[in-house]
């Protein structure tokens, strides 16, 4: 298989070759992958194996999902990908950041971003995340005095959060954190929309997600820019991921340093917002839910947290 990768890399004309459902029309697939998209590729790996073609309109889209296939497509060919459509649609949500920018600019902003990811800095948030955690499960423990069900999905939700506000920007997510999250909300419909649909209609048009979408943006937009510009003005009271980005200097050309605009500051937090809560959330619930199809799995967990909590005290 993998010199199939290798051929598929080195020319397109070898996805004829590659096997997939030939019974979905193109319109369907995309229909499909809008409604329920795990579901249907899911449905393809079981059938056709680790590398499979998806009947997709205009233009052929590949399935892959062995870990060491993922891994060649993704380090060593920065140069020679581009960006889906569906990527450079979201660009009018999120602009040019790290999840939509090509070329120089993906590279420039990643060299920047990358002063804040290093491990004395994310280390930091250590005890923000174990803070947030301890007390989601206090609240669980209330719950159960009156409940023997808690809702998983939306507890991680709201954990990941309240994680993801404090540590790009310190905010309290208290004040303003319904107008955020729903904010959030919105914006990823909006761009699942943009994503999947074959024919998006422009914001500008009058319908009721659009005008949803715009709300949506201008209320991230107002919050973000407010962060942005008191981070700026009192850069001594803040240590998050907003001050690292701000502090953030690429000094390839001495003569000419390079900091992130306000704009590309906001676009870098949205994407950040967007890719670092729901996604997460979901993430963490499944793995709660293959702990409990998995029982034996969760014992030997908890067995081994019994004994490092031991270890440390």
């Amino acid at each position: 298989m993998i010199g199939v990768l290798d051929r598929i890399l080195a020319s397109s004309s070898e996805l004829g070759s590659l096997p997939g459902p030939t019974n979905i029309p193109p319109r369907e697939c995309l229909r499909q992958l809008a409604k329920d998209p795990l579901k249907l590729l899911g449905d393809i790996e079981r059938e056709y194996g680790k590398i499979a073609k998806l009947p997709m309109p205009v233009r052929n889209f590949v399935l892959v999902t062995e870990p060491e296939f993922i891994g060649r497509l993704l380090v060593g060919t920065e140069k020679n990908n581009t960006k889906s459509l569906g990527y450079r649609r979201l660009k009018l949500i999120l602009g040019e950041g790290l999840l939509t920018s090509t070329g120089a600019m993906w590279k420039s902003q990643r060299k920047l971003a990358n002063t804040a990811f290093v491990p004395q800095k994310l280390a930091a948030f250590r005890s923000i995340i174990e803070e947030e955690c301890d007390r989601l499960i206090d609240d669980w423990r209330q719950q159960l005095k009156s409940s023997s069900t808690i809702d998983i999905s939306k507890s991680m939700m709201e954990l990941t959060f309240t994680i993801i506000m404090r540590t790009l920007f310190s905010y309290p997510a208290r004040s303003k954190a319904e107008a955020v999250r729903e904010a959030l909300a919105e914006i990823q419909e909006y761009a699942n929309y943009l994503f999947y649909s074959m024919l998006p209609l422009p914001i500008w048009v009058p319908t009721p997600a659009n005008w949803r979408a715009r709300k949506a943006i201008k209320t991230l937009d107002q919050i973000v820019f407010e962060m942005i510009d008191d981070h700026r003005r009192h850069p001594d009271q803040y240590s998050d991921l907003l001050s690292y980005y701000i502090q953030a200097v690429d000094d390839a050309d001495e003569n000419s340093p390079v900091q992130m605009s306000a704009k590309l500051l906001r676009d870098e937090l949205l994407t950040l917002m967007l890719a670092g809560h729901e996604t997460t959330a979901h993430t963490l619930s499944l793995g709660f839910q293959m702990l409990a199809e998995n029982p034996q799995v969760a014992t030997k967990h908890l067995e081994s947290l019994k004994n490092e909590s031991q270890q440390a005290s």
